[in-house]
């Protein structure tokens, strides 16, 4: 996904796993987005602190590997 700045000040998120530009929101498909203030305000600073913040998603935090999970499946 992608940030793209709209009129207002607005972002936009533009999605392409699809293999095709559409808005966020005519996507069937759940989005956590983040800027890089809301991660610092957060203090994310590693994976496991951004997964916290997604919901159903869990990183198993391994030497020089980690695996993510969504919703079980990883």
């Amino acid at each position: 996904a992608e940030a793209a700045s709209v009129d207002g000040g607005l972002e936009e998120i533009v999605v392409r796993a699809t293999r095709r530009e559409e808005s966020a929101q005519s996507v069937a498909l759940t989005v956590s987005a983040f800027t890089g203030d809301d991660l610092g305000r957060l203090g994310a600073t590693d994976t496991p602190d951004i997964a916290a913040q997604v919901p159903n998603m869990q990183v198993n935090v391994g030497i020089g590997l980690n695996a993510f999970n969504v919703r079980g499946i990883g």
